[in-house]
């Protein structure tokens, strides 16, 4: 489930305890977001998983993300090759809630692999600190979930990965949440 259906679910699962308690609310009207974020999360094909699949290819390239991008997403209603014809081979736009936002892909898939993160891990497994010492030992539950051998380039979990298993956290934390408090003032 996506955080957008969060919201739909808190607005139709605690509305009605406000409604059958007669406490008058004024109803919040929002702009569903779902299909676009249905472009960038949702299983099997989603921008976050076009993109890691790039950083697993021994040649990924920008141009080849974009290229199965614009194949992928082509007839969906929110997504956009580029703002110009000339510009398709490297940008393409997602109709967001609020407008549409064009994205430059040139360096995606390298700043996707984060490289660096891999050198800081390096460096604080040699540090003399035991305490900075054994916080390196963490970076090794990113290859708990892989199906692929350790050290390939498959197996190493990507910026888009991370963020996609802590949005996910953060859906299971707000679906395990029992309702929110609620304040009433008088209204004079």
């Amino acid at each position: 489930m996506m955080i957008s259906g969060v919201w739909n679910i808190f607005n139709v699962k605690y509305k009605k305890p406000y409604e059958q308690e007669g406490i008058y609310f004024n109803h919040v009207e929002f702009t569903d977001n779902t299909p676009c974020l249905e472009i960038m999360e949702k299983p099997p094909r989603c921008v976050f998983k076009l993109l890691t699949e790039q950083c697993h290819m021994p040649k990924g390239s920008d141009s080849a993300f974009l290229c199965n991008m614009h194949t992928e997403f082509e007839s969906h209603p929110n997504y956009i090759k580029g703002s110009d014809r000339r510009l398709w081979e490297t940008e393409f736009g997602i109709k967001h809630y609020a407008g549409l936002v064009i994205y430059a892909a040139g360096g995606f898939v390298e700043k996707n692999r984060d490289v660096q993160q891999d050198v800081m891990f390096d460096y604080m497994s040699c540090s003399k600190d035991l305490f900075i010492k054994d916080l390196s030992k963490y970076q090794d539950f990113q290859f708990i979930s892989s199906s692929y051998p350790r050290g390939s380039s498959k197996s190493k979990c990507t910026v888009s990965d991370n963020f996609r298993h802590q949005l996910q956290s953060l859906i299971d934390v707000l679906q395990n949440t029992k309702p929110w408090s609620r304040v009433i003032r008088q209204m004079v």
